[in-house]
Parts: C-alpha cells; structure tokens; sequence
C-alpha cells in the first residue's frame, strides 16, 4: 500500500480515490510533456515537411519562436521571480513581526492573502505589458 504524508507531517495511506487521481495527474503531466517535446522536435525528429508541422504550422515550431521572443521570455521570467521573491519575503517579514494573539491572526491573515492577491495583479499587469 502506497503512503503519503498529511498535513500534520504523519505517514497514512492512501485510499483508492485518491491513488487514481494521482495516475490521473501524472498521465497528463507525461502527455503535455511528450507532446512539448514532439513539439520542439519536431523539425529535427520528422524532418522538414512531416504531418506535425504541415498540419499544426507554426504552433509547434517552438525553437522559431522562442529565438524570436527570448528577450521577451528572459524578460517575463525575471519579473515573475522578482516579483514572487518580493512577495514571500514581504509575506514572511509580516508573519514573523507580528504577535501571535488570536485577533492578531486574523489581520495578520487578511493582509497576508492581499499582499499575495495584489502582487499577483501587480505580475498579471507587468507580464501583459512585456508582451
């Protein structure tokens, strides 16, 4: 029988419904991956003129359009760490200075998930505005 670790950091098995969507995940996660990889490699695998290419086109010449946009890419990436560094050192620095009174938990809480939720907008608005 298969295990996992709860919420609480204890060993309990899992249960059948469980298992299944795990395999289910992971089936998916496999397929998105291969057909990335098909994808990319689809020039070099199936040469020049293949099915993959005549019929998807340009959706699947991924080597063409990451050297067309990679400044664009490179550029997304940073702000996306940047940005997410920001907020779970703002977030952490938060938790951490505040008082571990009941009351206190709860403000300290509500401005934890605006933090999070503002700079997620903050990263939607930056992202759209690079590209």
């Amino acid at each position: 029988m298969s295990k996992r670790i709860n919420d609480a950091g204890e060993w309990i098995e899992k249960v059948k419904k469980s298992r299944a969507g795990a395999i289910i995940r992971w089936v998916i996660i496999a397929l998105g991956a291969a057909f990335l990889i098909l994808g990319f490699f689809a020039d070099r695998l199936f040469g020049k003129e293949n099915v993959l290419t005549e019929s998807v086109g340009e959706i699947l010449d991924f080597v063409a359009g990451f050297e067309k946009n990679l400044p664009v890419i490179l550029k997304t990436l940073t702000w996306i760490f940047l940005i997410v560094v920001i907020s779970r050192v703002s977030r952490a620095f938060i938790k951490l200075v505040s008082k571990k009174v009941q009351k206190s938990k709860s403000v300290i809480n509500l401005v934890d998930s605006i933090i999070k939720y503002a700079f997620a907008i903050i990263l939607v608005f930056k992202v759209l505005n690079l590209w």
